[in-house]
């Protein structure tokens, strides 16, 4: 059974995709196909803007896409000084993730706290994941996390 909780790392496809971000270079080689990790933040951040009418399976796969936006919005979060709980005290499923968080000397592009904070938005505002979690007393925890990471990328990147 997969992980399923309220907070980003705390599902599979999360954690899956933060074990492959940690994996990729920190610079893209010359003639390298493999992406680099600002490619790969890049690259999931703008997936959130694709939309339109899903069926349930595939707003079921659109979800767990998803999902990789607010993990790859943590990890922007986290660059910019703003860490949530998870990256602030990791554990066995985001140690790797926070090692390199904390060793990295990176600066971040232009724009990218401001494509993470305009993700958030969106998945926030009537996704399907956002669907998914629905209305009930745990689906108003999801938003209350979510949130969180919002006003953690606003607070670095403005409004």
């Amino acid at each position: 059974m997969g992980a399923w909780g309220h907070h980003a790392f705390e599902n599979d496809v999360a954690c899956d995709w933060a074990a492959a971000f940690v994996e990729l270079p920190d610079k893209r080689r010359w003639l390298s196909r493999k992406q680099d990790k600002m490619t790969r933040l890049r690259a999931t951040l703008a997936s959130a803007a694709s939309n339109g009418e899903l069926s349930s399976a595939a707003a079921l796969e659109r979800g767990a896409e998803l999902e990789e936006v607010l993990g790859a919005s943590e990890v922007v979060a986290a660059l910019a000084g703003a860490p949530g709980y998870q990256l602030a005290a990791p554990d066995a499923y985001t140690e790797d993730l926070v090692r390199w968080i904390r060793t990295a000397k990176v600066l971040l592009p232009p724009g990218l706290l401001e494509s993470a904070r305009d993700a958030v938005r969106l998945v926030l505002d009537g996704s399907s994941l956002a669907e998914l979690w629905g209305d009930d007393e745990d689906g108003a925890e999801w938003r209350k996390v979510t949130e969180n990471l919002l006003q953690r990328l606003e607070s670095k990147a403005g409004r």
